[in-house]
């Protein structure tokens, strides 16, 4: 069930023009790199864990790992479309890292920022997850990261 709704968030996702149908086409020797990344994102309770338990130090730390590993998984598995993916996740998160610099986190506005700084971030990645499990058939089974793409790839109409 889980795979099936995946798939289909999947099919409607695209990041920097990437979409589901221009990956699948992709090798298949990828996917080791890829299942480990996803495990690896998965262990990273900046993508999944209630924002009240968030703190900022923490937080960009949390992040700047996020950033290290996905540049490192970028350059070891060297296709041009994933590429364009992971340059994207990159790009997103240095620009809210240097926004998650400059707060003040003793102030509520600056609290405020952080949020929307992470929602930011795991809204990109909950795209780029499902459309990567998806394409290379990494299983999200049982992974902490479902929530987080299932919540995330939904949007309500608004009529």
């Amino acid at each position: 069930m889980i795979a099936e709704i995946i798939t289909g968030l999947a099919n409607a996702a695209s990041i920097s023009g990437v979409t589901l149908k221009t990956l699948i086409s992709r090798s298949r020797a990828n996917r080791v790199e890829l299942d480990k990344y996803i495990k690896f994102l998965a262990g990273k309770q900046v993508l999944t864990a209630p924002f009240e338990q968030e703190v900022l130090p923490a937080v960009i730390k949390s992040l700047e790992k996020i950033k290290d590993e996905t540049e490192a998984v970028r350059v070891r598995i060297g296709d041009d479309l994933v590429d364009v993916v992971f340059l994207n996740l990159v790009l997103k998160l240095s620009e809210e890292l240097m926004m998650l610099h400059e707060i003040d986190d003793s102030d509520p506005k600056g609290n405020m920022k952080m949020f929307r700084s992470i929602q930011e971030i795991r809204a990109r990645f909950a795209r780029a997850i499902a459309l990567l499990s998806t394409a290379f058939k990494v299983d999200l089974a049982g992974s902490r990261l479902v929530p987080l793409v299932t919540d995330m790839n939904f949007r309500a109409k608004r009529g």
